[in-house]
């Protein structure tokens, strides 16, 4: 009898770049090569999602702070960049202001995340719209009983719509309820847009 020498099962290793193009979080890359090293199977975690995945993202969560006026902090450890929109950076005008606001709506209150299909943030951050229950009855951007945070910022005038391409036709798409908040904060010139000259 001879012996047959097992051929050892080749290992794939994925690269930062190639997890970055799947939309992987940056956050989670150095884990999953060093995971993949000892065996684990990345490709099927490749196919899944913050989407169709709550147990390991959490759709319901609560949120520890706001870093800015459109990131927010998971209570899980995982920051969440807020899809469709682009609030003033840290020292710019209004930055205290859209913080403080995005804080007012999150705090002390479990949000609904609704993440999108693309999941490629440079960051390492998650993508999402945030959804709040609403304070009270006929409240602003409020229906169904929930406040698409995302909107609210926009209708404030603490945040620019700002839909990259590559976000256009993808789900969810609240791509009409943000222009029509941009459009009533422009009229009105609240916060960025009192400071801008729009004629």
């Amino acid at each position: 009898m001879s012996k047959r020498k097992k051929k050892k099962k080749r290992v794939k290793i994925p690269t930062k770049s190639f997890l970055t193009k799947f939309g992987v979080p940056l956050a989670l890359i150095p884990g999953i090569i060093i995971a993949s090293m000892l065996g684990f199977d990345y490709e099927k975690l490749l196919k899944t999602s913050p989407r169709n995945n709550p147990e390991i993202y959490g759709t319901k969560v609560r949120l520890v702070e706001a870093q800015d006026g459109d990131t927010v902090q998971l209570e899980k450890g995982m920051p969440i960049r807020l899809v469709g929109i682009d609030a003033p950076e840290k020292g710019k005008p209004l930055f205290n202001e859209s913080r403080a606001l995005l804080m007012e709506l999150i705090e002390d209150k479990v949000v609904e995340v609704e993440y999108v299909q693309k999941q490629n943030d440079n960051y390492g951050r998650l993508r999402g719209y945030l959804f709040v229950s609403c304070d009270y009855l006929n409240q602003k951007y409020c229906e169904d009983g929930k406040l698409n945070v995302n909107v609210v910022l926009v209708g404030n005038g603490m945040a620019i719509m700002k839909i990259e391409k590559s976000f256009v036709k993808l789900k969810p798409d609240y791509s009409k309820e943000l222009g029509e908040a941009e459009e009533e904060a422009k009229g009105k010139k609240l916060g960025v847009w009192s400071l801008v000259d729009l004629e």
